[in-house]
């Protein structure tokens, strides 16, 4: 990795940008590397607000990891209450340059070293106590002291999928902030190595502004992730064989076969997403583990084409595959009504349920919630759900803090991964279960990027639409 003050790790949606960068993030602090870290999802409640939430975050990692900024930072606030309503980028000057320039000069300057003087000859007078420390503020001044030293190594703020950033303008104020703070203060410099798609256009244009030596890229999509992928497998396999005890289960000779991963692994085309998911269907702790294995491979094509119509293959025409046999698949269980839905009616129900996940406008957090907000007799989100797991996460519920009140989910119900997201917005990918925001919902901006034949304003859960049929 290059030593400039921004690296871009760039690939498609899902080749795994998110996992690389939560480990480089463990090793960064394990190295005493790692200043902050910011991980953006639309998976996270309050996701809408998650750029408002971004300075104030690193600021209060900052004052973990910088031994007495939290007295600088808190004095700031203190100064001024309404910093957090303010531009990020003064939020930023307010309650990071600010403060460490405080710090250093509290630390580094001359009134350190009479204060630590007359501390010690206070110290030595009135402690008997050799071995304790006499003032918290002149050892977090030494500490600060030997951290600057180390400054240059340890600035590093890795910051995760800027692309589910909620919004255009949101996600160019994040982006031109990085840029600023990357070259603002060359007594505190700071290095960002950040995760985007290679083809989001607003976060590629903003890039190419950097001059020459700012930016640093490392492209997944041109390093060959089979081997990778494959290891993930044949031990995701492994643990499925090792952890299942039933009975029943008839484990053929060598399952699943290396035919049987290799043949996962072509279709992958370097997404690990894609991977993760066929783990996650075979390993429905309810169902056979071999039997969900032999109906995705009989129900997979050979060889899956793009649905625009055009016989080329493209990148994600097998993970588009893959969605569509899970949105498909629904296992009866012969039990009684409610839980008796079969067919095409679970089809419209799962319609109905993403359409509200996508554009409530809500966090749902459990399916009876969606009954409620979509007027369904109880349980029916349930059963729509049920067989999804593998692309859409349910938060489990968590005993209330306040008995007797009910159980309470922590999370929402929301994609797994934000390719599912794009897939859906998607007519040409998605086919019957494209979702896109009803015209009664848009705004007039909204209407002028519809007509003008804009399929998806990039990454915004509200301003997703599609394309309107030509007349």
């Amino acid at each position: 990795m290059r030593s400039t003050p921004i690296h871009w790790l760039s690939g498609p949606p899902g080749s795994g940008k998110t996992s690389i960068q939560l480990h480089l993030a463990k090793r960064c602090q394990q190295d005493n590397r790692l200043l902050a870290s910011f991980f953006f999802s639309m998976n996270s409640v309050g996701s809408n607000e998650l750029h408002k939430k971004f300075v104030p975050t690193l600021a209060y990692q900052l004052t973990s990891t910088v031994p007495g900024l939290q007295t600088f930072v808190s004095t700031a606030i203190q100064n001024d209450p309404d910093v957090f309503s303010k531009p990020p980028r003064q939020q930023m000057t307010e309650l990071v340059f600010k403060p460490l320039e405080e710090c250093f000069k509290y630390s580094t300057g001359w009134t350190y070293w009479r204060r630590r003087f007359k501390a010690s000859l206070f110290h030595r007078h009135r402690s008997p106590d050799p071995n304790s420390k006499p003032s918290k503020l002149l050892d977090e001044s030494t500490a600060f002291r030997n951290l600057y030293s180390e400054w240059w190594n340890r600035n590093i703020i890795v910051i995760d999928a800027l692309d589910e950033c909620i919004g255009p303008r949101e996600q160019q104020a994040i982006a031109r902030l990085i840029f600023w703070a990357s070259r603002h203060s060359p007594k505190f410099p700071l290095r960002f190595i950040i995760s985007a798609p290679t083809q989001h256009p607003i976060i590629r244009n903003l890039f190419n502004e950097c001059r020459v030596g700012m930016l640093s890229d490392t492209r997944l999509d041109t390093r060959v992730a089979d081997a990778d992928i494959r290891a993930y497998l044949d031990a995701e396999f492994a643990k499925i064989k090792d952890s299942e005890s039933r009975p029943e289960i008839a484990w053929p000779e060598g399952w699943p076969g290396r035919s049987t991963v290799d043949r996962f692994v072509g279709k992958s085309k370097n997404l690990f997403v894609y991977a993760s998911i066929i783990i996650s269907f075979v390993q429905n702790t309810i169902g056979n583990p071999v039997e969900l294995l032999d109906l995705l491979l009989s129900s997979l094509p050979d060889q899956a084409q793009s649905t625009d119509g055009g016989a080329h293959y493209n990148q994600f025409a097998e993970l588009d595959a893959l969605y569509t046999f899970i949105l498909h698949y629904h296992r009866p269980t012969g039990r009684n009504p409610p839980d008796d839905i079969q067919g095409d009616r679970v089809l419209d129900l799962r319609r109905q349920v993403l359409h509200a996940i996508m554009f409530s406008g809500r966090d749902l957090r459990s399916p009876s919630e969606l009954d409620d907000y979509l007027a369904l007799p109880p349980e029916t989100s349930d059963i729509a759900l049920r067989d999804l797991h593998p692309i859409i996460f349910i938060p489990p519920l968590q005993p209330s803090s306040h008995p007797p009140t009910s159980p309470v989910a922590e999370g929402k119900i929301w994609f797994r991964h934000k390719s599912m997201w794009d897939f859906l917005v998607t007519k040409e990918r998605s086919g019957v279960f494209c979702q896109s925001l009803p015209e009664d919902r848009m705004t007039r901006i909204q209407k002028l990027e519809a007509a003008a034949g804009v399929e998806n304003i990039p990454d915004s859960r509200f301003w997703a639409i599609t394309k309107p049929p030509p007349e």
